[in-house]
């Protein structure tokens, strides 16, 4: 991911921002430290999606169904809220997620593929990394199916790659639910294209 410098550490929602490490269309995220010194990915709604009303449930569903799908390969959300409107713009939601501090996964994938030759040792590597990332992945697919929810979207910029040290493996990890959907027991999702039926 890209980083994009704050003017100065703000507070928000008892945390303290930092630099800011996304943007997308709905949303902005920045690395935010706790009360009690946790660093966090915190993710707020833009400006234009919190006139939306139905943002606020929105957001609390997305959270809810990520945290019914913790586990291997599915990031963890270790809080989320709403902050009072306080002028002509609605309410505030926003979730905090365990924070991991690498790639998305279609950067990694640029990245690696920069930086691998086309034979030897570093290839090697890179293909069993890339074998671990798709273990977590495909881990991931079947606990959100155990949970009865489908992601919807999943795409290379809602992966994010943990980097590790030593002889740890990197992690994959599916996060951005915010167009899941929860399954009755038994019923199958709708039609969709290939990427939103996962």
């Amino acid at each position: 991911m890209a980083a994009w410098e704050t003017e100065r550490p703000r507070r928000f929602a008892g945390y303290t921002l930092h630099e800011r490490v996304g943007l997308g269309g709905s949303a902005e995220v920045f690395r935010a430290v706790s009360a009690d010194g946790r660093v966090v990915a915190l993710k707020r709604a833009l400006p234009h999606e919190r006139e939306d009303e139905a943002a606020v449930s929105r957001w609390q569903g997305a959270a809810a169904l990520q945290r019914r799908s913790a586990g291997r390969g599915v990031l963890e959300v270790v809080d989320a809220g709403v902050v009072p409107s306080a002028g002509p713009l609605g309410p505030w939601p926003w979730l905090a997620q365990r924070w991991v501090g690498g790639l998305d996964l279609a950067a990694w994938v640029g990245a690696t593929r920069s930086a691998a030759t086309s034979t030897g040792p570093q290839t090697q590597r890179t293909e069993s990394a890339a074998r671990c990332l798709a273990a977590d992945l495909a881990a991931a697919l079947l606990r959100l199916r155990a949970c009865g929810v489908v992601h919807r979207d999943l795409v290379a910029r809602h992966v994010l790659v943990e980097p590790r040290s030593g002889a740890q493996r990197a992690r994959a990890w599916l996060t951005d639910f915010g167009a899941a959907a929860s399954l009755e027991p038994g019923a199958a999702p709708a039609p969709l294209l290939p990427r939103r039926a996962l």
